[in-house]
């Protein structure tokens, strides 16, 4: 990762001191979300899909404890999307402590990420919460 998209989106301050670890993980997510062969590329040498693409390798990279994902898959092809999604889901069971807050208007991906679904009015108030099934209860 000298040069590019590697370098640039999974090197910050706060990860200096972790180069090597940060190289690893930020190399790893690229191949998991299909660009490992954009390590070497520029962000503006990237489609806006790709971008989004290493926004969700990006923050999977440091398992944060909670994930914000407003529409992550919205701009991409429908077998990508599955991919991702799977591998999304994937994350989310090997990471039990990390929880995800995912923003979408395509009910079909709710089904295989989550356990509780909140539907929001226009106007921001809660319409209805729901459980759709017990967490520990995903299939691989």
């Amino acid at each position: 990762m000298e040069n590019g998209t590697g370098k640039r989106l999974f090197f910050s301050e706060s990860h200096r001191d972790g180069k090597k670890k940060c190289h690893g993980a930020g190399k790893k997510m690229l191949e998991r979300v299909e660009l490992g062969d954009c390590i070497h590329k520029y962000p503006n040498q990237l489609s806006g899909g790709m971008c989004q693409r290493v926004s969700i390798a990006r923050a999977l990279a440091i398992q944060p404890d909670i994930l914000l994902l407003d529409e992550p898959f919205s701009s991409l092809d429908q077998d990508l999307k599955d991919n991702l999604l799977d591998f999304l889901q994937l994350m989310l069971r090997q990471h039990e402590g990390m929880t995800a807050l995912y923003v979408t208007h395509d009910p079909s991906e709710l089904n295989r990420l989550t356990s509780y679904v909140y539907r929001f009015e226009t106007d921001g108030k809660l319409r209805q919460s729901s459980l759709l099934r017990p967490a520990q209860q995903y299939s691989s």
